[in-house]
């Protein structure tokens, strides 16, 4: 108990950067798959299509006053510059070429050139192209433009149309949700370092602006009590760093029991789970005695688990150690009564109490 936790955290941190279940894994794989195929078709494809330092330097390589100068009365069409070539910078068709753009001038050319047909010589720079060659920089900007100012408009109607569903709880800290969606980069560093793996990503139930942003999946894990490593990696302060003793009293949502599929409540079966994990001191789940008759005549105490919303947190461990998994937990959050952006709860945690009798209206039928 006393080293395991800063083991675990450390094993994961080095073996486990994303956690495989993690869509951003997934997601990663199959992006990394994309771009090895497409080198098949286009050679070097993520740095002339993808890699924003590779487009910087076929820019600044177009104006370059550097340049490689072929010698085509020395050139004897050998083609060993070709084949030494690692950018496709140089072709052959009537005489050999160079693309200035493509060439990062490695130089590797001149090594293999036999003939010293090739050399690097310094030229005066120009920013234009030639005239004589149809440019369509202008017409796609136009177009470019056209399209941002009819797409934005129309991705901000979709994105205002999709209301945050109640089961999307945010990690503890997290700012405001208009400006937590437009703080957070998506970076993952929060979810690479949950050590239970119930921080995941979001995908489009909470609108496009909250694509990839971090939310609680308590089916995959929960909040750890004693954790409080999201704040203090997230570089953008969408997640604001807390301290262990506010952490825990950040509230992330409130939990709900679904008493058509609790085991106590749906089956008359025993059941203690969600109130033997509950971490709060005082427990967020309470337990009451109820006199249950069954069919063949036989009574039987059984506990009934009641939320007490005064003390729960929203950590989820009680949805994540649910036995009921079909066809959903029989305990869930809603993120009513969350405080963000570091505030804690207003309302002070009551005493717990066990084996009390409600007032309300039995629940079961005689």
């Amino acid at each position: 108990p006393k080293y395991g936790y800063e083991i675990e955290k450390a094993m994961r941190s080095v073996f486990n950067p994303l956690p495989v279940r993690s869509l951003y894994f997934w997601l990663f794989l199959g992006l990394l798959a994309s771009v090895f195929l497409l080198e098949i078709f286009a050679l070097r494809f993520f740095c002339k299509v993808l890699c924003p330092m590779g487009g910087l330097l076929g820019y600044f390589s177009r104006i370059s006053p550097i340049r490689l100068k072929i010698d085509h009365t020395a050139c004897i069409s050998c083609n060993l510059c070709l084949r030494a070539c690692k950018t496709s910078a140089l072709s052959s068709g009537d005489k050999l070429t160079v693309e200035n753009r493509e060439c990062v001038l490695c130089l590797a050319c001149i090594e293999v050139c036999e003939c010293e047909g090739l050399s690097v010589q310094l030229e005066k720079p120009y920013f234009k192209g030639n005239s004589d060659v149809y440019n369509s920089g202008r017409r796609e900007l136009i177009r470019g433009t056209i399209g941002a100012l009819v797409i934005i408009p129309i991705y901000k109607a979709v994105d205002f149309v999709v209301k945050r569903p109640k089961n999307l709880i945010r990690p503890p800290g997290a700012l405001h949700e208009g400006v937590f969606t437009q703080v957070c980069a998506k970076c993952g560093s929060c979810m690479k370092v949950c050590y239970t793996s119930g921080i995941q990503p979001v995908l489009l139930e909470g609108g496009l602006d909250s694509l990839f942003t971090p939310r609680m999946d308590f089916n995959n894990g929960f909040c750890g009590f004693d954790c409080i490593d999201c704040g203090n990696v997230c570089p953008t302060g969408a997640l604001k760093p807390l301290t262990l003793e506010q952490k825990r009293e950040v509230i992330m949502g409130v939990a709900v029991i679904d008493r058509e599929t609790c085991l106590p409540w749906g089956e008359k079966k025993g059941c203690l789970t969600c109130e033997e994990v509950c971490p709060v001191h005082k427990k967020a789940i309470e337990l009451e005695d109820r006199l249950a008759k069954f069919d063949d005549g036989t009574e039987k105490i059984i506990k009934l688990p009641f939320v007490i919303e005064e003390n729960c947190i929203g950590c989820g461990i009680c949805v994540k150690f649910c036995p009921v998994v079909e066809p959903e937990r029989a305990i869930m959050l809603e993120y009513e009564g969350e405080t963000r952006g570091g505030e804690v709860r207003s309302k002070q945690p009551r005493d717990r109490r066990e084996g009390f009798v409600t007032e309300e209206k039995v629940y079961w039928d005689d």
